[in-house]
């Protein structure tokens, strides 16, 4: 979740109320869930799976959002910058 100019993944959490959070809450819930799904994922049902292509996409977009918070924030740049992989 967005809190002030930081960044604070609350773990998984099935039951966030996806509608009571502001937006850029919703926006960086929906970059986790992405990212959920693309590691965690695999159970799908193959008749309604949209394919590789939508993960790619959603992967993305997702990746676009990222960069823009670290040009939105110098103090999320910065600890993205110092952050040990």
């Amino acid at each position: 979740m967005a809190t002030g100019a930081h960044f604070k993944w609350s773990g998984w959490d099935s039951t966030v109320n996806f509608a009571k959070l502001a937006r850029m809450d919703q926006v960086l819930e929906l970059v986790r869930r992405v990212r959920n799904n693309l590691f965690h994922g695999g159970k799908f049902n193959s008749e309604i799976h949209s394919g590789p292509d939508r993960n790619e996409l959603l992967l993305w977009y997702s990746i676009a959002v990222l960069h823009r918070c670290l040009e939105l924030s110098q103090s999320v740049a910065a600890s993205y910058a110092t952050a040990a992989l």
